[in-house]
């Protein structure tokens, strides 16, 4: 008992008109399929300026508790960032996802120096829209946190997430998928 069988062959067949239902949210799982979204960092955001050109923190978080510790996690965000300069000073942005498991620290999800974007400009002020997704395997059950975070390159003005204050809105979505 406690399992599903063929009386033979290998297909098991539901009838119109029934359907199989799962008492929780993790009684039915195939692989490839979306087990929750959790959507955080919406709405307007704080905006966060730089100078720095080692990575800082922005506003923009959310936080998941997989249901399984094998499966992948898909962090996608959407927001804008500007850059601040005058006309003819090459300056810009880049961004990317860090990740803190627990009560650990964060650490960051791309690899090399130059994240997983980037925004510049040589002209002047620069509004834009960025977006990331990063798949992740943090491989627990535990809390995790994923935060944007950016850093300047250049040398003349600050750089902004999101573009502009308190009006801009930005989304961090979270996936969790079977594997």
């Amino acid at each position: 008992v406690n399992n599903l069988n063929t009386a033979s062959g290998s297909t098991i067949t539901v009838p119109t008109g029934k359907r199989i239902v799962g008492t929780d949210n993790s009684s039915i799982v195939a692989p490839g399929m979306v087990i929750q979204v959790v959507n955080g960092g919406t709405g307007v955001m704080t905006r966060t300026a730089t100078t720095s050109t080692t990575y800082v923190a922005t506003a923009i978080n959310a936080l998941i508790n997989p249901k399984f510790a094998n499966s992948l996690i898909l962090p996608h965000f959407v927001t804008t960032a500007n850059t601040n300069q005058s006309n003819g000073n090459g300056e810009g942005l880049i961004y990317t996802l860090f990740r803190k498991i627990g009560s650990g620290s964060f650490t960051e999800l791309s690899t090399g120096s130059q994240g997983i974007g980037q925004l510049y400009s040589t002209y002047s002020r620069t509004h834009s829209s960025i977006t990331a997704s990063k798949f992740d395997t943090p491989n627990t059950t535990e809390q995790v946190e994923y935060k944007v975070y950016m850093k300047r390159i250049g040398s003349v003005g600050s750089v902004e997430i999101p573009a502009t204050a308190n009006v801009e809105h930005a989304v961090l979505a979270i996936f969790e998928i079977a594997q």
